[in-house]
């Protein structure tokens, strides 16, 4: 997934493609199905709106064709909104699917390479949930 940019030029870790979203499915539905359909879910909700996706790519980008016709699916993003609990057993899952696939004597003809940029999107979400929260003053435990 490429990580989408918003207007202060910071990224959008909670913003994720179609694609991300259907091979994350994907994944993790033979681990955990109750997870697997909280992601599947997540396609059935509000898709961000295609200027907001539009203005944050270049014309360089060699995937800009796909986004400049927002009628595609396959340009579809959304955001994330799953418990932060949620995102951890996603990092989790597939942090066992990628162990798993390394253990074995075949690594899956580029499975192992959409779990670890997988595994990055969803690493950044979680670290971004982390720093959104919002910490209390200090204060002295007495």
């Amino acid at each position: 997934m490429m990580m989408v940019v918003n207007n202060n030029g910071k990224a959008r870790p909670d913003l994720f493609s179609r694609g991300s979203l259907e091979l994350t499915f994907r994944l993790l539905r033979d681990q955990n199905a109750q997870l697997a359909l909280e992601v599947q879910n997540l396609l059935q909700g509000q898709k961000a709106e295609p200027q907001a996706i539009r203005q944050t790519y270049s014309t360089d980008d060699p995937f800009y064709k796909a986004r400049r016709f927002p009628s595609d699916p396959a340009a579809d993003h959304f955001y994330v909104t799953l418990s932060p609990q949620s995102v951890g057993k996603v990092v989790d899952t597939l942090t066992r699917l990628g162990q798993e696939l390394l253990e074995s004597s075949c690594r899956g003809n580029g499975k192992l390479l959409v779990i670890k940029t997988l595994m990055r999107d969803w690493i950044n979400l979680a670290e971004w949930i982390i720093l959104q929260v919002d910490t209390p003053p200090s204060q002295s435990c007495h």
